[in-house]
């Protein structure tokens, strides 16, 4: 979770504070002098010493300042910000009444709260979000129930207001407040004389203050309470090695993964750059985030530029610097490293690391590369509290920038995958929303190309850029290489991410997906241990936490990726009885022993659940640690246990631990016995005996193992641990516990069975699991491809595509059962799209219904209908609204590829059609022949000419042979499904004859 600064407001802003008595000033220090004040320039905020006491010894450093407007203020010189002890002659501060910076005695202080005592000055005037710290005015504060916590509304007393509290006075009907002041104890209010000063006032004094100069507390409503306000912001230096190895891609994706880091991060953040060479220099100096100074921050970034030695120590030192000389060192405050080569320039890092240390600032490091010092680097990310990654190439910088802001701003990490995507491919990704949630950010990444992205609400309405433009709640941000949604308050339930690749190399690339969320609800993820040797038991553990309240009914699954790639599956539980500690206590754990080969281990656990309010959350963290070659100085035997019992029965069995060391302490801890149909003996009716020994070389000790097998156990096997854990090793002994029940009568079996998969690419490899009832004992499985077997719980594997349908006999002495799972497992190839529609051709409007028929099982759908509409379902209806002939096209895809079909002038949209004719002569002499060409619109489907001589074509474009001279009329009539239309040009053709020299005829 990120850290949480919170502050009690204890400055009287608005103030022109000149004290106009001494003896006000003597007032409030009696009033405060049992508060210790804080002699140093910082606001106090001690774990020790209540809140508003703090907030009265703040504000008795407000005595006799010259100008003030505000507890923490920033000087326009120095570009810091400065607390009211450290307001002296000479600081620049705003002055309201000018609208312009003044040089004296005062300062602007708007980087807090800023509270307005005096109508005249306005109660909301002054706001700006783009400070360090958020602040409004006082009538912001007094309707922000996130930051006022309201006591009442009521008149209030000296005997319901604590120290610090904050008293408003107001009209009713406008419900802004004209009067705002302190509770200082012992019935005293301290409060602002408009402009000439600040005076301490009896409560009852206080409470008679005119609200317009007319109305009394008695016509207008009163108020009282504590503020807080509670700062989330990260001050952070990006530090950038520029070295000459960096030079083309690698700086280039350094660049881009830098600017996704600033973009990730809030308004009340701070960040800058520093980058190095041969020597160091500030990009950006650390500055309070706004829209306006991220553009700046990613313009310097995008300006960095490949030369030099590598100067990492320099870097450092930098990037210290500034967090000292602009950060505020109560909020979170980290430096993050890249570089990819060797320390050979400037000050060495061990000499920055103390003064790191000293300022208890985390450094996250990142290698690129195979010539990045990984020694180094991993040594000043352990030093200085920080974690080091390892990128092998630029292409994961953007993914582990990504995790580096989240572990920096306190981020909960929801969704994290990286997936291939070719262009033109459209993707999905879900993801839901809880109730604890404040901000859910979802971001899309990739190296080069461009990615769309558009989000769908749980309603089904879709945000995208343009939509964000609109909305307050919602950010959008966009790169070159990412793009970035920033919703507040989301909506409750499944949103999805919607990815269009509209531009990728050949072969496509590595597209990742993150969504983080601002939330209340956190998760851990940890080992006992970093390092383990070679057959050592790991305990992984979780907690999972909303506030202050334990989750104890998550659903906790881990993957652990092995050194070979191969992945482990292991369910973490809080039960009390896999070393997870006491039962429904929010801490979940297990322990893994597939330990043999050496190498780095990764483990990925997902945490699902419900909340109280019914809104279902999920969860991820990782871990990861590393076996090393070395031999176990524990040694637990027998490594197996198979032990025979039946229900009420106590069972005893010895077992012996041993070490290689002179002397160690050993922990022995069982877990608890978990049946293949998921029957538990939880470890309260598992004993062990000692549960902690001293064990000697060469001294073996016996543990007395004793079981307790309940009335109410279910007949099966059972499987679980006993555990050794030592300083420097640990073993387990496995139980195999076979239990029956006297208590139940013989009875037929009852199949039944379940399997890893029912469906994926071939070849699939199916594991199935016998879950059937009555204790069988044989098993006949029959997996519907000509495949049998005769094990309880077989592994099989499907070669070929086809839908298959699986069946188990079991079979005891009593008697047999079948069951029969049709259509189980679906084997899928790549899918050949196909489709059919219920109609081709229509007048306008024509509806439509298109029908899938594609082969090989697709899992998504994709069509394009040619006039610019597009559709997802698998069998759309679709209305063509204009007429026209029109392209279709249907992408369809699985796990195995996809396909696309297209269907050129496949759609006919029709209207009533109008006649239009041209031929390619309109006069000659006989014999002239005359070719006609239909330009009618309207798509028509018959034709008939008449060309005047009596003869008729149904021909589209006929060509006619004219005998004998005249003029002749030419009609075309058109007709389709909408109706028919005719054109007649008369004396259209005129054919002429020689009956003498120089003599025409025209046949009329």
């Amino acid at each position: 979770m990120k850290k949480k600064l919170v502050v009690v407001i204890a400055a009287i802003l608005m103030l022109a504070l000149t004290v106009s008595t001494v003896s006000a000033e003597d007032s409030l220090n009696s009033t405060i002098d049992s508060v210790s004040v804080n002699e140093g320039n910082n606001l106090m905020t001690s774990d020790t010493t209540s809140l508003h006491q703090e907030a009265v010894t703040n504000a008795k450093k407000l005595i006799s300042v010259g100008y003030l407007w505000g507890g923490k203020g920033f000087d326009y010189k120095s570009k810091k910000y400065a607390d009211a002890s450290m307001i002296i002659s000479g600081y620049t501060y705003y002055d309201p009444d000018t609208g312009k910076t003044k040089v004296g005695t005062g300062v602007d202080c708007s980087g807090l709260v800023m509270w307005s005592f005096n109508k005249a000055y306005g109660a909301t005037k002054y706001q700006d979000k783009s400070n360090p710290i958020y602040y409004e005015g006082a009538a912001g504060q007094w309707s922000d129930s996130d930051r006022f916590q309201q006591k009442s509304t009521s008149v209030p007393t000296k005997d319901n207001l604590t120290v610090g509290d904050l008293l408003f006075i107001g009209t009713k009907n406008k419900k802004t407040p004209d009067h705002v002041g302190m509770y200082v104890g012992d019935g005293k209010v301290i409060h602002s004389k408009g402009s000439t000063g600040v005076e301490i006032k009896t409560l009852d004094d206080w409470l008679d203050l005119p609200v317009d100069n007319t109305r009394k507390y008695r016509d207008c409503f009163t108020g009282y309470g504590s503020v807080v306000v509670t700062s989330s912001n990260a001050n952070v230096m990006l530090v950038i090695d520029r070295s000459g190895s960096m030079y083309g891609t690698p700086i280039s994706n350094a660049k881009n993964a830098a600017s996704l880091f600033v973009d990730y991060m809030e308004p009340d953040d701070m960040a800058g750059v520093v980058s190095f060479s041969t020597s160091a220099r500030y990009d950006h100096h650390l500055t309070t985030l706004t829209n306006d100074n991220k553009s700046s921050i990613k313009d310097k970034i995008g300006k960095i530029s490949a030369s030099g030695n590598t100067a990492i120590g320099s870097g450092l030192r930098y990037g210290l610097n500034d967090l000292l000389a602009y950060g505020d060192s109560s909020t979170p405050q980290a430096i993050v490293l890249l570089s990819d080569g060797l320390q050979n320039s400037g000050e060495h890092p061990n000499k920055v690391i103390p003064d790191i240390t000293d300022n208890k600032i985390k450094v996250y490091t990142v290698g690129l590369g195979s010539n990045a010092d990984e020694g180094l680097l991993g040594d000043i990310a352990t030093k200085t509290g920080g974690k080091y990654y390892y990128s092998p190439t630029e292409n994961q910088l953007q993914n582990i920038y990504n995790d580096i802001v989240g572990e920096v701003t306190g981020l909960t990490p929801i969704k994290d995958l990286t997936f291939n995507m070719v262009k033109g491919d459209h993707t999905f990704i879900a993801y839901k929303t809880d109730s604890t949630m404040k901000k859910a950010i979802a971001s899309v990444f990739w190296p080069g190309s461009n990615v769309d992205l558009v989000l769908h609400k749980p309603d089904g309405s879709i945000v995208d850029p343009s939509e964000a433009e609109s909305d307050p709640d919602i950010e959008y941000i966009a790169s070159s290489t990412y793009k970035i949604y920033k919703v507040s308050n989301p909506e409750l339930g499944e949103w999805t991410m919607e990815l269009t690749a509209t531009d990728m190399p050949t072969g496509g690339e590595d597209v990742s997906v993150t969504v983080r969320a601002e939330s209340t609800l956190s998760m851990s993820l940890s080992t006992d241990k970093d390092q383990y040797i070679q057959g050592e038991s790991v305990k992984i553990t979780s907690g999972i936490s909303n506030g202050e309240t334990k989750i104890t009914t998550a659903d906790v699954k881990s993957n652990i990726t092995l050194p070979d790639s191969s992945i482990n599956h292991l369910t973490l539980y809080d039960d009390g009885s896999h070393g997870d500690g006491g039962a429904k206590d929010g801490i979940y754990a297990n322990f893994f022993d597939n330990t043999s080969l050496k190498g780095d281990y990764t483990v990925d656990a997902t945490a699902t659940g419900s909340l109280s309010d019914g809104s279902q959350f999920n969860r991820i963290e990782d871990s990861s640690f590393k076996i090393i070659q070395g031999t176990n100085s524990i040694l637990l035997l027998p490594d197996n246990l198979s032990i025979e019992g039946k229900t009420g029965e106590k069972i005893t069995k010895n077992i012996t631990v041993s070490t290689s060391q002179a002397l160690t302490s050993v922990a022995i801890t069982p877990t608890s016995l978990q049946s293949e149909n998921g029957d538990i003996i939880d470890t309260s009716n598992i004993k062990v005996n000692p549960a902690a020994v001293n064990v000697s070389s060469g001294v073996p000790e016996t543990i007395l193992v004793t079981i307790n097998i309940p009335e109410s156990a279910t007949s099966g096997n059972y499987t679980g641990k006993i555990n050794a854990i030592g300083t420097n090793g640990s073993d387990s002994c496995t139980i195999h516990l076979h239990v029956t029940d006297d208590n139940v009568t013989d009875t037929v079996p009852v199949a039944n069975f379940t399997s890893s998969a029912t469906s994926g690419k071939a070849p699939l490899k199916v594991k199935f699991t016998d879950t059937s009832t009555g204790s069988p004992t044989s098993w006949f499985w029959n997996f519907g491809d000509g495949s049998k077997s005769f094990h309880q719980n077989p592994i099989h594997k499907y070669s070929k595509a086809g839908i298959y349908t699986v069946n188990l006999t079991v079979k005891n002495d009593i008697g047999r059962n079948t069951v029969t799972k049709t259509e189980y497992i679906n084997v899928i190839t790549k899918p050949v799209a196909n489709f059919t529609s219920s109609a081709t051709s229509g007048k306008a409007p024509l509806k439509v219904k298109f029908t899938d028929t594609s082969t090989g099982t697709p899992a998504a759908w994709k069509w394009d209908f040619g006039d610019g509409s597009k559709s997802f379902h698998q069998n759309p209806t679709h209305k063509y609204s204009n007429a026209g002939v029109y392209n279709v096209s249907l992408k369809v895809k699985n796990a195995a590829g996809s396909n696309t079909v297209t269907k050129t002038n496949y759609i006919k949209v029709i209207t009533k059609p109008v006649a239009s004719f041209t031929s390619n002569v309109t006069s000659g002499k006989a014999p002239l022949k005359v070719t006609f060409t239909d330009t009618s619109t309207g798509i028509p489907a018959k034709w008939k000419w008449s060309f005047g001589d009596g003869t008729i074509s149904r021909e589209q474009n006929p060509e006619h042979q004219y005998l004998q001279g005249g003029s002749y009329k030419v009609t075309l009539t058109v007709s389709n499904a909408a109706g028919g239309n005719t054109i007649t040009k008369t004396n259209y053709i005129k054919v002429t004859t020689n009956t003498r020299p120089g003599i025409y005829s025209e046949n009329k």
